[in-house]
């Protein structure tokens, strides 16, 4: 309700100014550019952090962890950090870049905008589907907490294969840093 007012205070003030009744209509200059900042650094930050998962998945290894459950562990981190870094930097080139050289007209580029940046949202959703056909343990969870997935995969005629990695609860001694050899 606040922003629609806003809106329709700036509409009413600059009548030949479009706004959509979002906060991003307000910026513009320095605060777009610094928001873009804030937003690359939060996506690499992402990065780091599941590059850093994945190594502590790799090297340090204990007597309980399997090699097979490792690799299918490191397999789906590998494939949800390509993902995240493809349609990130895919969407944001697409905004920066290519929505400017494909319209003139405020209203298209703001369509143009809006598809492009989809990429970058669904980039940050990926992590539950790539876990769901990458790991057995999470598909039943997710299957028990959400019985129309399985009929909506059927129905889309999704074919789900044996080559699932099953991840195999283990009891774990955690030990301080120190002592990891």
């Amino acid at each position: 309700m606040f922003f629609i007012s806003v809106d329709r205070l700036i509409a009413l003030a600059f009548p030949i100014l479009p706004t959509y009744c979002e906060p991003g209509d307000q910026s513009v200059g320095d605060a777009l550019s610094k928001t873009f900042n804030l937003n690359i650094t939060l996506i690499l930050l992402t990065i780091i952090v599941y590059i850093i998962l994945g190594c502590l998945v790799k090297f340090c290894k204990n007597e309980h962890n399997e090699a097979i459950q490792t690799q299918k562990i490191y397999k789906s981190l590998a494939i949800i950090i390509t993902s995240i870094v493809l349609l990130d930097f895919i969407g944001m080139f697409a905004i920066k870049m290519i929505t400017p050289l494909l319209s003139e007209d405020p209203q298209t580029r703001f369509l143009y905008f809006r598809l492009f940046a989809q990429l970058i949202t669904v980039s940050g959703a990926i992590n539950a589907p790539i876990l769901y056909f990458y790991s057995t343990l999470y598909r039943t969870t997710f299957n028990k907490q959400f019985p129309f997935i399985p009929v909506l995969i059927n129905k889309v005629g999704i074919k789900q294969g044996n080559n699932i990695s099953t991840v195999k609860p283990s009891k774990q001694v955690v030990k301080p840093m120190c002592e990891i050899k």
